[in-house]
């Protein structure tokens, strides 16, 4: 039986990764839902209304999105603490550390933003003061996301590298992650490049549930592990 010093006392991040997601998911179903299916409209006059029309979806889905900021927050520092536990060395977890922390103060700045929109003083301003807000909230909750998620996910797949930690097919996955997550700052100056943040999103939501479910919480699986690459440890998810 492994000894209480040997685990990582930390919360478990396939847990927190589930949490995440489906808050952050029950924000974008809930307003749909709430809006009965209307997406927001790209006309200016058009959006204005959408958002004194549908204020409560509006209201919803800043809320759950700022609730989603959290649990994203506490896995990137359980993350980092973990590696840091595991024996990572380097700058990588405290990498991660930065870039999950900034990715969750993008998400709650959005938020912010989403829910300003539903007041309704902003609604009664003009168009163009409603869409420079909307403006401002799709680039914090989308560039400004996902640049800083890229580095979360490249600070811990790099650090758990070392054998016993993450799979190289892991890595790999996690490098790509990364590697769209950055690319996503272009869509600060063309919409083309739009598409790469909600590829980045996605393959950061597999990565963090992939992570999760594999990096060992204790240094007897890791060492297991490293001694028997080949062999999945019976236990790993239930550790994590």
């Amino acid at each position: 039986m492994t000894e209480a010093a040997d685990v990582h006392s930390g919360p478990s991040l396939l847990f927190l990764a589930i949490v995440y997601i489906a808050v952050l998911g029950a924000s974008v179903v809930g307003a749909l839902s709430i809006a009965r299916g209307v997406p927001v409209p790209s006309t200016l006059a058009a959006e204005a209304l959408y958002f004194t029309r549908h204020a409560a979806a509006v209201r919803w889905s800043a809320v759950l999105q700022l609730a989603s900021s959290i649990p994203l927050g506490i896995f990137a520092a359980t993350l980092a603490s973990r590696l840091r536990f595991l024996g990572a060395m380097g700058a990588g977890p405290m990498i991660a550390l930065f870039g999950g922390a900034a990715a969750s103060i993008m998400t709650a700045l959005a938020a912010i933003a989403t829910g300003a929109l539903a007041r309704p003083e902003i609604g009664a301003a003009s168009p163009a003061v409603v869409h420079v807000l909307h403006t401002l909230a799709e680039a914090l909750g989308g560039p400004g996301f996902v640049v800083p998620f890229g580095l979360l996910v490249g600070g811990a797949s790099i650090a758990g590298a070392a054998p016993g930690m993450l799979s190289r097919k892991l890595l790999v996955f996690g490098l790509v992650t990364t590697l769209l997550s950055e690319l996503g700052a272009v869509a600060l100056a063309s919409s083309a490049a739009v598409p790469l943040v909600s590829m980045a999103r996605l393959f950061g939501l597999v990565w963090m549930l992939w992570v999760g479910a594999q990096l060992p919480r204790s240094r007897a699986a890791a060492r297991d592990r490293a001694t028997h690459p080949g062999r999945r440890a019976s236990l790993l998810i239930q550790q994590s």
